[in-house]
């Protein structure tokens, strides 16, 4: 009897790790996992439980994601979606929906702070949306990183595709590949700048210069400053209108 008794509990754990969850994530949607990880950082869910992330860990619903200074986090969601976090940056997924084989359903990603380069899955675009404390983001298209600073700046580079950024008082404004939208904390303002604004942190910045070279050569294009706005100038980024091979052949040696 005692043996059937402990046999009971032990076939439960097995069965819940063969259908891919665990007794204590049975009610918390898994809404992807750590693919990459650099350095140290970790997750918090609703209870309030915090712990370091590891490879390959799972990541649920409304599990807020923290990086420490010097680390990065690439989490892939359940329909593909990329996000690669930067240094000392916050951020949640609220909610994520995806039907598998009808390739339908919806997200909502929350910035807290900090930097992110976000490259769309499976979901449809419209279906995808981003808040943070300065404004909604609306993706149209398919790649862009995003900074928000302590200042509470915020700045978009959008890489490929469109986003439609509306600001807390209502007016929305649409940006486009190759161009970026800086919005100020105090005054609301948006201001759109040609070239793509990089964030400043390597971990974000990276894969930028490259995925701008794939595409047709007038929108190879960096901002001029080559920097996040408030930030130190970047050494290591060509600016626009510079040869395009050469920006390629740089990142390729790093």
């Amino acid at each position: 009897m005692a043996a059937n008794r402990i046999a009971g509990p032990i076939f439960l754990i097995w069965f819940a790790c063969l259908l891919g969850t665990t007794p204590a994530q049975g009610d918390v949607p898994v809404v992807g996992h750590v693919e990459t990880l650099t350095g140290v950082a970790f997750g918090t869910t609703l209870d309030g439980a915090k712990t370091e992330k590891q490879l390959d860990d799972r990541v649920v619903r409304e599990e807020q994601l923290e990086t420490t200074a010097r680390s990065s986090l690439v989490v892939r969601l359940i329909d593909d979606t990329l996000l690669t976090l930067g240094a000392e940056t916050r951020l949640r997924v609220d909610n994520l929906v995806f039907d598998f084989d009808t390739q339908q359903g919806n997200a909502l990603v929350e910035l807290v702070a900090g930097a992110f380069h976000f490259v769309s899955g499976r979901l449809s675009k419209r279906d995808v949306r981003l808040e943070t404390p300065l404004a909604t983001i609306g993706i149209r298209g398919t790649e862009f990183a995003l900074r928000l600073d302590e200042g509470g700046h915020l700045t978009i580079g959008v890489i490929e595709g469109t986003v439609e950024v509306t600001t807390k008082d209502g007016s929305s404004t649409l940006v486009a590949a190759a161009s970026s939208i800086h919005i100020g904390q105090s005054s609301g303002i948006s201001t759109q700048i040609a070239g793509v604004v990089l964030t400043g942190d390597p971990a974000v910045d990276r894969g930028i210069p490259m995925a701008l070279a794939r595409m047709a050569p007038p929108l190879w294009q960096l901002a001029p400053q080559n920097q996040p706005v408030g930030g130190a100038p970047r050494t290591d980024i060509l600016p626009a209108g510079e040869d395009q091979r050469k920006g390629e052949e740089d990142w390729e040696e790093d």
